[in-house]
């Protein structure tokens, strides 16, 4: 077989060109259909991402897969670059380059195309039409808690019915927000679709203790329980109303 129809086939094995530290591989390994993760600044999430998504449009080839950030220029910031690095830099089981992208990445509309016939692709909630009418196999809320709390139910949860798609929720925490809100309902147990993961700065063991130690020492309380041990203050931010019918985050 060709290393360049590689990814054509689900069942061939291709190595991203990071290695996931212990508690990502914590979240790669959930058997979950929706993934909700509060995680402290520096964790690894936008790395973890990448797997994630290159992973979905391995498993369903012609889908598209979305990171989707609350500001679409926060995503081209934040993303688009590091995403066209590692998907050229992936590799086969033997350690040899493998081709996955098809093509010229579109920059206008930050959309990579996949020789599996797959989109890799990023967008901003801030154009809430441009979430509409694409078929989705699975989505990343990048920065969750920040997005308006409707833009889940309202614009990406029913892009998902075609493939049956995942979903991954990933924020540090902004007080009782939305996110929070499913974070608790995910960890409660009551739907198998659902889990939840709390994770801090500490997890990723490639953040220097010695700097995190004097990062602490200069930190108010509140941005360090916040932003590094992800704790979800309760006097903070906009409070939305208790859970109320099944996945129902409206607020009051």
């Amino acid at each position: 077989m060709n290393r360049g129809e590689m990814i054509r086939d689900s069942k061939i094995i291709v190595v991203p060109p990071i290695v996931l530290h212990p508690a990502q591989r914590l979240i790669d390994a959930s058997r979950a259909r929706f993934n909700v993760v509060e995680a402290g600044i520096r964790f690894g999430k936008t790395e973890y991402e990448m797997v994630y998504l290159l992973k979905g449009a391995q498993k369903r080839p012609g889908s598209k897969n979305w990171a989707v950030f609350p500001f679409a220029k926060q995503g081209r910031s934040v993303l688009w670059n590091r995403l066209i690095w590692f998907l050229n830099n992936i590799k086969d089981k033997n350690g040899n380059p493998v081709k996955v992208i098809d093509g010229k990445p579109n920059k206008t509309f930050m959309d990579i195309p996949l020789i599996n016939g797959s989109e890799i692709g990023i967008r901003g909630s801030d154009n809430e039409e441009s979430l509409l009418g694409e078929k989705l196999g699975r989505v990343v809320m990048d920065e969750a808690a920040r997005h308006k709390h409707y833009i889940w139910e309202e614009y990406l949860r029913g892009r998902l019915l075609d493939y049956r798609g995942d979903g991954l929720f990933i924020s540090s925490p902004i007080g009782q927000s939305w996110h929070h809100k499913l974070y608790e309902y995910a960890i409660s147990g009551v739907d198998p679709e659902w889990a939840g993961f709390h994770f801090t700065t500490f997890d990723n063991p490639y953040m220097s203790r010695e700097e995190l130690a004097n990062l602490q020492l200069t930190t108010p309380p509140r941005i360090w329980n916040r932003d590094y041990l992800a704790i979800a203050a309760s006097d903070e931010g906009i409070v939305y109303s208790e859970y109320g019918k099944k996945n129902n985050f409206d607020s009051q």
